[in-house]
């Protein structure tokens, strides 16, 4: 049998799980969705396209995360090749 008296939430805890919810996930949702509906498809794919390499990058600076050229080559290279598939697409 598996206990589940262990696995309770308290009140509170629940209240402060929510509204943290709320303002780090739900929020900057709804305006992200807002700042899409005022750019260019192009532009959105693009941002969209680069963020393997600010998450690697940031990963880099934010953690002791050792630098691995074949990583970075592969995430650059993944990169190049979805912008100038987009290029073409979008001219």
């Amino acid at each position: 049998m598996i206990n589940h008296s262990k696995f309770s939430l308290s009140i509170p805890l629940f209240g402060i799980g929510s509204l943290l919810a709320i303002t780090l996930v739900i929020i900057p949702a709804l305006l992200l969705q807002k700042a899409i509906a005022h750019c260019t498809p192009f532009y959105i794919t693009t941002v969209a396209t680069l963020i393997p390499i600010f998450t690697y990058g940031f990963e880099l600076l934010l953690t002791p995360y050792v630098f691995n050229w074949m990583e970075f080559s592969l995430i650059s290279l993944l990169t190049l090749v979805i912008l100038v598939y987009e290029r073409l697409q979008f001219s």
